[in-house]
């Protein structure tokens, strides 16, 4: 609370307090390489979860709980948990089939894996994990490869094998 009245006027901090103390539903964005939104919808209601639509980017659905891999769908890979602020970012690029997006902020994959689908067929998506000890990820479709430290991106497109390829060209992507 102390921070709360730092950083708020006084007349904003209780709705503030309130609306941090309140659980916050799970987002999923539905994997569109593997299922629709309105495939994933119908198996879900089928077994019994509700879902609602999320009003940030269209593949997002919210759910009130529970633990999501254990939601239908979720070990075929057709989900994944993914707020839908990090979904829009990507969509926001509007990564094309065949174009290179470079993700220098990874975390466990999830936009790489989003910009990884939308580039497809022949696109290629680098991801840096942002984690002390962690190591970069050359995404290339749905195959994944360990690169290990992402100085520059000449660097590692020849570490994947992929050094024909390592001039930065004018359409090419970077999420930051």
């Amino acid at each position: 609370m102390h921070e709360l009245r730092r950083v708020l006027p006084a007349d904003e901090v209780e709705t503030a307090a309130t609306g941090l103390a309140e659980r916050a539903r799970v987002t999923l964005r539905v994997n569109t390489c593997r299922t629709s939104v309105e495939d994933l919808e119908r198996r879900l209601a089928e077994a019994h979860v509700t879902t609602e639509r999320g009003t940030l980017h269209p593949a997002s659905l919210l759910v009130e709980a529970g633990a999501p891999a254990e939601i239908a769908g979720f070990a075929e890979g057709w989900l994944t948990v993914q707020d839908q602020a990090s979904s829009f970012v990507v969509s926001a690029l509007e990564p094309r089939p065949g174009e290179r997006v470079l993700d220098v902020c990874a975390g466990p994959g999830g936009k790489s894996g989003h910009a990884a689908c939308l580039v497809e067929p022949g696109g290629l998506v680098l991801g840096e994990v942002a984690e002390v000890g962690g190591a970069g990820l050359g995404v290339h479709g749905e195959d994944a490869v360990a690169v290990h430290g992402l100085a520059v991106l000449e660097d590692v497109l020849g570490i994947v094998g992929l050094g024909d390829r390592a001039a930065v060209a004018e359409d090419d992507h970077v999420v930051a």
